[in-house]
């Protein structure tokens, strides 16, 4: 019997169900997305093989980073290895040309995983990596205090830089330095500032970094147990290069060591030489490395 032909079309309403199965990280209470399909037809009736979401938005940074709508494409497992998911992003990549100069990763990807090696099959390559670190609490805070000694012996932090705890600070003055950054709606961020919210921020112990009364920073983690990790570290650009980071750093592991935690775990870009030093200073672990891959539209 020959194999069914595998078609793909944009997700109609009836589509949308099964996609959000396929795809549940696309689909939130504040995104989605743009869906194609790989259907094939039976007497039976027609089945989905594949999907794939497409975000109608560009880097959050054009004038920093290449432009790229988001995608993200799964396959039903007795599906695979036919080509569909090859399809799919040729599906996608006609269907953005007239829009956009690229596709890249919704979600960072494992470097060295089966994922990253069906994006280089199909025509992406790595932009930038994210590495992962794991160290002990205490000893990364003892270098980052005398870091911060430094830059204060040195008369290096100006005098109208200080720490507040997160929670005093204005959900929608977080979420307009936030947002911009990481390409996240201002409703998601704004919901996890909401103690209501089952995946709130820790908002007592994560701090927020302030220039007289403006908001110049802001050190977002969450809790696990007797390990803390950072979430979100984001610096106003005219604040970047100074003593800002250092600072976040050490009120938060601070907070966190009086709050009981003992294991810390962080991650910058591979670009960012500060804390990659830091992290070899402190003697950190390598916990994994994501990546983020585009692919040109020509």
């Amino acid at each position: 019997m020959p194999a069914p032909e595998i078609l793909i079309r944009e997700a109609t309403g009836a589509d949308m169900r099964a996609c959000r199965r396929l795809l549940p990280h696309a689909f939130t209470a504040h995104t989605a997305p743009a869906a194609l399909v790989a259907a094939y037809e039976t007497d039976a009736g027609s089945f989905l093989a594949g999907a794939c979401a497409v975000s109608w938005c560009n880097a959050p940074k054009p004038e920093q980073e290449p432009g790229g709508f988001p995608v993200m494409v799964h396959v039903v497992a007795p599906m695979r290895r036919r080509g569909i998911g090859r399809k799919l992003i040729e599906g996608a990549a006609a269907w953005c040309r007239p829009e956009t100069t690229g596709l890249r990763t919704w979600l960072p990807v494992p470097a060295g995983s089966d994922a990253a090696a069906f994006l280089e099959r199909t025509g992406f390559t790595c932009h930038h990596r994210t590495l992962h670190f794991k160290t002990g609490l205490a000893g990364f805070h003892r270098i980052v205090d005398g870091l911060r000694l430094q830059l204060q012996r040195s008369k290096r932090i100006p005098p109208d830089l200080h720490i507040k705890p997160l929670r005093t600070a204005s959900p929608w003055d977080v979420a307009d330095l936030v947002a911009p950054e990481f390409a996240a709606p201002h409703a998601a961020i704004l919901q996890r500032l909401s103690p209501a919210d089952p995946a709130a921020f820790d908002l007592d112990r994560s701090v927020a970094l302030y220039a007289g009364d403006v908001l110049a920073g802001v050190l977002i983690y969450t809790w696990n147990e007797g390990a803390v990790a950072i979430e979100v570290i984001v610096v106003a650009a005219s604040f970047r290069g100074g003593a800002a980071n250092v600072l976040l750093l050490e009120a938060a592991t601070r907070t966190a060591i009086e709050g009981g935690a003992t294991d810390f775990r962080f991650f910058c870009d591979e670009r960012t030489r500060d804390t990659i030093g830091l992290a070899r200073r402190a003697g950190a672990l390598p916990a994994r490395i994501e990546a983020e891959y585009r692919r040109a539209l020509g």
